[in-house]
């Protein structure tokens, strides 16, 4: 299926929400259910992720609430960031008890290092992780989507 600058407008995006038991708590799981119709994507071949690991530790399981809340700005700067640098789509937000990440996924050619050097030195609380792997077939993606029925 062809690229349709449409399908990357994270403005008429449809999110879904779930969680997956962990041995040492909760992942909680932020899916772009829009994604799927663009999942293998030849164009939008690579995935990119942005980690950010929390500074204190997790509440029985789960992330502290009060320092989640407080990097929801830095969240918010990287996905600004990747879809003004980068031609691609926001499909995964996850948050384990200690670490969130962002996963896009993206075409060839966007200054990946730029971004990450930016986003690290804009974060005076939190260090900003980067990781970029050639995944043609989004499977790290495929593998969040709920179950079909058949």
């Amino acid at each position: 299926m062809p690229l349709n600058a449409n399908d990357l407008d994270p403005n008429s995006h449809e999110w879904m929400l779930g969680q997956i038991k962990l041995e040492d708590g909760n992942l909680f799981v932020r899916l772009n259910r829009s994604a799927e119709q663009l999942a293998g994507t030849p164009e939008l071949g690579i995935k990119l992720g942005f980690a950010i690991p929390f500074n204190r530790p997790p509440q029985g399981g789960v992330p502290n609430a009060d320092e989640n809340q407080a990097i929801a700005p830095l969240e918010d700067q990287i996905i600004e960031t990747v879809l003004e640098q980068a031609t691609g789509i926001h499909v995964l937000t996850l948050t384990a008890p200690n670490v969130k990440e962002l996963v896009f996924y993206i075409a060839e050619g966007a200054d990946i290092q730029s971004m990450h050097e930016r986003l690290r030195a804009s974060s005076k609380t939190h260090d900003v992780q980067c990781m970029a792997v050639r995944d043609a077939n989004w499977e790290s993606f495929r593998e969040f989507l709920p179950p079909t029925d058949g």
